[in-house]
């Protein structure tokens, strides 16, 4: 299996937490589209790590639930 990408983790735990950059490579979304995501309340829960940092909490059930809600 092919990498996803140098920045984003290989081999994720339930706790990690994800860049905004490396949670949309991860989904292969644009900013844009994330930042829709976000405003609409459909984005991934984000952590408020400091002042100027957020980060995300692993995708794996986030991306889960949106492919349900398609195949349905």
């Amino acid at each position: 299996m092919k990498p996803l990408d140098s920045n984003v983790p290989q081999n994720l735990s339930p706790f990690h937490v994800l860049t905004m950059e490396q949670a949309r490579k991860l989904c292969g979304l644009s900013k844009n589209t994330w930042i829709n995501l976000e405003n609409s309340g459909d984005a991934p829960v984000k952590l408020q790590l400091s002042k100027r940092r957020v980060g995300y909490l692993v995708l794996v059930a986030w991306l889960e639930k949106r492919r349900s809600a398609i195949a349905a």
